[in-house]
């Protein structure tokens, strides 16, 4: 890596921040298009729908730490919107729990509402425990949720559901109202793969009626955390790996309001892109997000892994989420609902891992809630790369070795623009000895040393960008890339060395690979860098990588060593053919 090269990283890096901080978008960002207007009065009944969502929902769900719903006896049902009494017949005189499982997946349910109390992904193991990956934060449900009808509102907790048919694969569990009112639960799960199906039908006498699907908290910690390498004014840049990729994402298009962790309420706005929404909670604080329209699909995740609700029929749906941070520790909640009379309330369940593969392979535009790239245009170069990646570890079985041979590839596909860099420097440098010489002529006048500079340059045929515009063409490589080897599911628990790098998606635990890397690009900046001005530099910058690299992964840290690497064999090959 040459000093140009940081140099652009950093520019670059300003850029983006700059560009994304809320005072650029506050000030020149752009607002979302209007609704066409052949749907205007369509549009004005959902923001009047988004403002009666908010204000007439019967339960509040955001909570920054879990706790349990509280259990209602099954024969006095909650109804604080009617005055009529409901209760249940019939009730079951047990409540066992029951499962469904193909040979990847086990989903545990509650007959209690009849909700889904455990999902464990049987091929994947969690780090450190050792035991098999289950994804519902403990004392919490998925699929939970309620029945609105006029006044009436009937929570599927307070019902203990009776079993009518269970198998391997396939449940019905059904729950007998007074007043002529059956609730029945079906559930099938595929043969293969990570997908639940499930089905929520009421019969009997019912006027219009909304189903509410809720699910509470995040994706259950999966992965254990690490000790970080803290040293200010670094500590102020990182993240904390385990809460920064988890979130609420959905893919949809309609009407859209969001109320943000400081309280402050957005307008409505519509939504008609195919590039997902994404609700965090980075800061202190609690909010809340409203969307009604056609509803591709609704998901929490984390690093690793997802559970989507995918919709059988995508119209007409309102979600409403609701999102925490109290300084420790991230909450979602959301709800998922539409009247039995707007159509078909069926869904799916993707409950596994965030991998493109399988992620493409399932379809409805899942793939969106990958983060493939912060930079919307550098995406599909992100989706080759992985594609290269995997590629070589058909016939590679080593990740780590997959990497090495991964930074030979693309270090020789930018082969072309590495020389023209490395020429365009070399020049530099044959000039500095008639550049030192103006600057001694014109010591005490600024402008004149530039001017002449630049007559220099003209008159030599050189371009004193020359070396840092092709590193700026390589900047897209690298954001492209730093998702694919930072953060790729194929690399969890991936061991390089053992004893050593047994996971390169975390730090390495001895810090020789940042310090290896510090190392190489000291040697490589000292090769290139001819100014006696820029010597400092040459022993800062690969201190502060060395602090930075060392809280990133392995993976990544491996990747950016064997860059500097094959870089600096690169600069000793150009060098020997210009003596």
């Amino acid at each position: 890596m040459d000093k140009n090269f940081v140099i652009a990283i950093l520019l670059m890096t300003l850029i983006i921040i700059a560009f994304s901080s809320p005072q650029y978008q506050k000030r020149f960002g752009k607002k979302l298009p209007e609704k066409p207007a052949v749907e205007q009065t369509e549009s004005g009944s959902r923001r009047n729908a988004l403002d009666d969502r908010a204000r007439v929902r019967p339960e509040r769900i955001d909570r920054p730490i879990p706790v349990t719903a509280p259990q209602v006896q099954a024969d006095t049902l909650r109804s604080t919107l009617s005055e009529e009494t409901i209760f249940q017949v019939n009730v079951p005189s047990s409540e066992e729990d029951f499962s469904l499982e193909n040979e990847t997946v086990q989903i545990i349910f509650s007959p209690r509402g009849c909700v889904i109390t455990n999902a464990v992904l049987k091929n994947f193991t969690a780090k450190g425990s050792g035991s098999t990956v289950q994804l519902v934060t403990e004392g919490e449900s998925w699929y939970d949720g309620f029945i609105r009808d006029g006044e009436l509102v009937i929570y599927f907790s307070d019902l203990l559901f009776s079993k009518k048919s269970l198998s391997r694969e396939y449940a019905v569990y059904e729950a007998e109202l007074s007043g002529n009112r059956i609730i029945t639960k079906e559930f099938s799960i595929h043969p293969n793969g990570y997908v639940l199906n499930a089905k929520t039908n009421l019969s009997g006498s019912w006027n219009d009626p909304q189903l509410n699907f809720s699910w509470h908290g995040p994706i259950n910690e999966t992965e254990t955390p690490f000790k970080s390498l803290k040293i200010w004014p670094f500590s102020m840049l990182m993240r904390d790996e385990q809460a920064i990729y988890k979130n609420t994402v959905y893919l949809g298009q309609g009407e859209r309001k969001t109320i943000a962790l400081n309280g402050k309420e957005k307008k409505p706005r519509a939504i008609y892109s195919k590039e997902a929404q994404k609700l965090d909670a980075k800061k202190e604080g609690a909010g809340s997000d409203i969307f009604i329209g056609d509803l591709d699909w609704y998901a929490l995740r984390s690093k690793y892994f997802i559970a989507a609700i995918v919709p059988d029929e995508k119209m007409r749906w309102e979600a409403f989420s609701q999102f925490s941070n109290n300084g420790s520790k991230k909450w979602f909640d959301f709800t998922l609902a539409k009247n039995v009379s707007a159509g078909n309330t069926d869904i799916e369940l993707y409950i596994g891992p965030i991998s493109y593969d399988m992620l493409k392979g399932y379809g409805h535009n899942l793939t969106e809630a990958m983060e493939l790239s912060f930079i919307r245009f550098i995406r599909p170069l992100s989706i080759l790369f992985l594609w290269l990646f995997k590629k070589l570890h058909t016939f590679i079985s080593n990740w780590g070795i997959v990497i090495i041979v991964f930074s030979i590839i693309i270090k020789i596909a930018l082969f072309p623009l590495s020389k023209k860099s490395f020429d365009s420097m070399h020049k530099m440098s044959e000039l500095q000895p008639q550049i030192n010489i103006l600057r001694e002529k014109f010591k005490n006048n600024q402008q004149g040393l530039q001017k002449a500079t630049m007559e220099l340059y003209k008159k030599e045929g050189v371009n004193p960008l020359g070396g840092c515009l092709p590193t700026l063409f390589q900047m897209p490589v690298f954001f492209a890339l730093y998702p694919v080897v930072g953060r790729a599911f194929e690399l969890r628990q991936a061991m390089f060395i053992p004893h050593w790098i047994e996971d390169l998606s975390r730090p390495d635990p001895f810090y020789i690979l940042p310090v290896a890397m510090g190392v190489s690009m000291f040697f490589q900046m000292r090769k290139t860098s001819k100014d006696p001005n820029q010597k400092a530099m040459l022993y800062i910058m690969p201190v502060m990588m060395v602090i930075m690299f060392s809280n990133f992964s392995a993976g990544l840290t491996l990747y950016w060593f064997m860059f500097n690497i094959i870089s600096l064999l690169q600069q000793k090959f150009h060098l020997s053919t210009k003596k």
